[in-house]
C-alpha cells in the first residue's frame, strides 16, 4: 500500500526488553534476525560447495541470463547459476540420485555432519552471528524488509518453511521456483520486490484495458 504512517520504536535494548516482558529479548530477536538473513544462508552455501568436492556430484546449474533473456558472459565465458535449491541438492545426494557420480553410494547424514563439523573448524567465521553481514539488505526499501522480517518470523516459529514461501511466491509470479535463487533473506527480499512490481503492473493494466 502507498499509505504512510509513523510507529514508535524503543530507544534502547533495555526499553525493548521491558516492552517484551523478557530480559534479553532484544539481543535474542537481533540474533535470530541475523541468523536467518546471513549466517544460515552462508553456512548452507559453504556446505553445498564442500559436498560437491566430497561426493564429486555437482549441483545442477543453468546459464545465467539478464533481464533481456541474454546469456551473461565474462570474457567470453558463459556464466552459470544453480538451478536447484540447496535443500533439493542435499536431498538428492541423500537419495543417491546422481547425475555424474553414479557409482557412488548415497550420501549419509553422518558424512554430511562430519563435513559440517570440519567446516566449523576450517571456516569458523561462517559460524559467527555478526550484524555486519546484514548491511547489504539495508539497501532494500523498508516496506520490503518489513514484509521479509514478518515472513521469516513465521518461518522461525515453525508455522511455515522458507521453501513453501518461495513456492508460493513463484506461483504468484508465474515462474519456476529455481528462478528465485536459493532461499535466503536476501533472495526473499528480491522476490518480494518482483511481487510488488507485478502488483503495480497489474494495477496499471486495469486502467488501460
Amino acid at each position: 500500500m502507498s499509505l504512510k504512517f509513523f510507529v514508535t520504536e524503543p530507544d534502547s535494548a533495555e526499553e525493548f526488553d521491558k516492552l517484551a516482558g523478557s530480559l534479553g529479548a532484544c539481543v535474542s530477536d537481533a540474533n535470530n534476525n541475523v541468523k536467518y538473513r546471513s549466517t544460515y544462508p552462508g553456512i548452507r552455501a559453504a556446505l553445498c560447495e564442500a559436498l560437491e568436492v566430497y561426493t564429486g556430484e555437482p549441483r545442477r546449474s543453468k546459464e545465467k541470463k539478464n533481464s533481456k533473456g541474454e546469456v551473461v558472459a565474462v570474457n567470453g565465458v558463459a556464466q552459470s547459476a544453480p538451478s536447484e535449491t540447496e535443500k533439493a541438492y542435499y536431498d538428492r545426494l541423500l537419495a543417491g540420485r546422481y547425475d555424474v557420480a553414479s557409482e557412488r553410494a548415497p550420501l549419509t547424514e553422518g558424512e554430511a555432519q562430519n563435513i559440517l563439523s570440519e567446516l566449523a573448524k576450517s571456516q569458523p567465521d561462517l559460524f559467527i552471528v555478526s550484524p555486519a553481514a546484514t548491511e547489504r539488505s539495508k539497501k532494500m526499501p523498508k516496506d520490503i524488509t518489513s514484509n521479509a522480517d514478518s515472513i521469516m518470523a513465521y518461518v522461525e516459529s515453525g508455522t511455515t518453511t522458507i521453501e513453501r514461501v518461495f513456492d508460493n511466491i513463484a506461483a504468484d509470479l508465474g515462474v519456476d521456483v529455481d528462478q528465485l535463487g536459493d532461499p535466503s533473506y536476501d533472495t526473499l527480499c528480491s522476490a518480494l520486490v518482483s511481487v510488488k512490481d507485478k502488483q503495480a503492473r497489474d494495477a496499471a493494466a486495469k486502467f488501460v484495458s
